[in-house]
């Protein structure tokens, strides 16, 4: 077998697996690449939260958490927002108990 037909074997295996536990996701594409002088396949898809869930939240909330979710920091975000982190650290809050969640990878975790 050829590293062609072993890259399209990894990718059908990885794309199987993929669909059988969630579906193949929309805009799913590989990259084959060279790093430290291996062949590599790099497998990306764009991510978008789950909009059904971030209509729990207040505008507020919804656009702290899309934030924090880029990975802004709370300074961050409050400079963003022109407001205090403290209140950036309450809109969090108010989202994480809407949620159900405790921090942020939590949050990432149920939304994608």
């Amino acid at each position: 077998m050829g590293p062609e037909s072993e890259i399209f074997g990894v990718m059908g295996g990885v794309l199987s697996a993929v669909s059988a536990t969630r579906g193949v996701p929309t805009g799913l594409s590989a990259t084959r690449c060279v790093v430290d002088g291996r062949e590599v396949v790099v497998f990306s898809y764009p991510l978008t939260p789950s909009e059904d869930r971030l209509a729990e939240l207040t505008d507020a909330e919804r656009e702290v958490v899309l934030l924090a979710l880029r990975g802004l920091s709370n300074a961050d975000i409050a400079a963003a927002r022109q407001t205090s982190q403290r209140t950036v650290s309450k809109q969090l809050d108010a989202a994480y108990r809407r949620l159900g969640v405790h921090s942020r990878r939590e949050l990432a975790a149920l939304l994608f």
